[in-house]
């Protein structure tokens, strides 16, 4: 039992870590080369998760919400902050047409008020977030 604990925490503690570095990474990057860190976002988020960046804006609130029903919250965390540094940087990319802004920025919000239900500590950095992107669909 422990070590299938032991084993759980690592994997935890595996992707937080390569989600942070993923964060690191698109707000270190130029605006000019955020397709670069969209496509990595989108391998990653296949391969973790099973659906890509694409998905996430095609999905139903609904969909989006039960594919992440039993992601921990700190990756759900992780994900919002990098779903909101590629939102940040893709609007501000134009030739990025092939995305639909407003929705994906719909399913950060999303995403933010789940976090806001699901924790029991109130967190500053959501609300801020939240405000940012909320923002772009007035």
């Amino acid at each position: 039992m422990q070590q299938e604990t032991d084993f759980i925490l690592r994997e935890v503690q595996r992707l937080t870590h390569f989600i942070s570095n993923l964060i690191s990474n698109i707000s270190t990057m130029n605006t000019n080369d955020i397709e670069d860190g969209i496509k990595e976002t989108d391998d990653f988020i296949r391969k973790e998760w099973k659906f890509s960046f694409k998905d996430i804006i095609l999905m139903s609130k609904k969909d989006f919400l039960i594919k992440l029903k039993n992601t921990p919250d700190i990756h759900l965390e992780k994900l919002a902050k990098l779903l909101f540094l590629l939102i940040i940087k893709g609007r501000k990319n134009s030739n990025l047409i092939n995305y639909d802004w407003n929705e994906l920025t719909s399913k950060a919000i999303i995403l933010l008020n789940n976090l806001d239900e699901r924790s029991k500590i109130f967190s500053i950095e959501r609300m801020q977030l939240k405000s940012t992107l909320s923002k772009f669909l007035q």
